[in-house]
């Protein structure tokens, strides 16, 4: 069985590839028998040759071909008709977050088997995180559960990595509340937040991509492209209230925690309502760009920050 994976949640593609590499090439995983190729860089000649050799030491070989969206037309004429008479010693996997590509691919590689790696729609956030918990044996309210998906979006990757985190700082907890989300991810995630916003408003747009220039500059841009948005929805509510309330009041409506909330309020004095209202525009456009498969993480990332220093 050779597999096509569309959609732009890199999670569900992991999670697979991790199950079929354990069926494919054993527990202990032959690297002689993997190969890992990327359309537009690798000839086809080269990925051919690999499906067609017999396995070493695995019961089949397998092979993963990143970017599908890239190959050439005649690259493509050579790996439909592979698919149409593929070996039963090997297995292919390709990999598309292109939505405009999602489509003809479907329809090009139909002897491959479609998996759909989409994101979590909003309301379906809440209930994974829940269950993500309850794999680890442990129970979390519904408003910890809100608090961690406002600033981790709907992004797999990210999120696994927060319950991750907490489950670990609340060890010995049975129940997962604010409090945990707040000790372990909103310290960090204000700090990092602020951070950025002065690398923005000083236009330091160099700094600002620093650390992007690693391997997981991907996941990266995503969890900051959320801090972002997310920092910049807490000046716009803050803004947008009423004068002459106290800080208790604030705090509730704008759904900013109180040790944070006086460094928010003047941070938000630095911007107009006009301001916040155009920075989010370019953040939710990339957003939209990301969960669309148009733009990656990185890509998008330093879009909007060479947008927000251009502002």
């Amino acid at each position: 069985m050779n597999y096509l994976l569309i959609g732009p949640e890199e999670y569900l593609k992991r999670q697979f590839l991790g199950k079929l590499k354990k069926s494919v090439l054993g527990e202990t995983g032959s690297e002689t028998d993997l190969g890992i190729f990327t359309a537009g860089s690798t000839p086809i000649s080269e990925i051919l040759a690999f499906l067609n050799t017999m396995p070493f030491t695995s019961k089949k070989r397998l092979a993963i071909l990143n970017n599908i969206d890239e190959i050439s037309t005649d690259e493509k004429d050579s790996l439909v008709r592979y698919l149409s008479s593929p070996r039963e010693s090997s297995v292919l996997v390709m990999k598309t977050s292109s939505r405009e590509s999602r489509k003809s691919a479907e329809k090009i590689f139909l002897p491959a088997k479609i998996i759909k790696c989409d994101r979590l729609k909003e309301r379906e956030v809440g209930s994974w995180i829940q269950k993500e918990f309850a794999a680890r044996g442990k129970k979390i309210s519904p408003p910890a559960a809100a608090l961690i998906a406002e600033f981790a979006g709907n992004d797999l990757l990210l999120l696994k990595n927060e319950i991750e985190k907490i489950a670990a700082f609340a060890l010995k907890s049975a129940e997962i509340t604010e409090k945990h989300v707040e000790e372990i991810c909103l310290r960090s995630a204000y700090k990092t937040a602020f951070e950025l916003i002065d690398m923005v408003l000083g236009k330091k747009l160099a700094e600002a991509l620093l650390p992007l220039r690693d391997l997981s500059a991907g996941e990266k841009s995503h969890r900051m492209l959320n801090l972002l948005a997310w920092q910049f929805r807490a000046f716009m509510k803050i803004k947008n209230l009423p004068k002459g309330l106290s800080r208790d009041e604030i705090s509730r409506l704008s759904g900013v925690k109180k040790y944070f909330l006086e460094k928010t309020i003047r941070e938000s004095g630095r911007f107009t309502v006009r301001q916040l209202a155009k920075n989010l525009e370019i953040i939710l456009e990339a957003d939209f760009f990301i969960k669309n498969g148009k733009m990656s993480p990185q890509h998008a990332f330093e879009r909007v920050l060479v947008g927000l220093c251009a502002g």
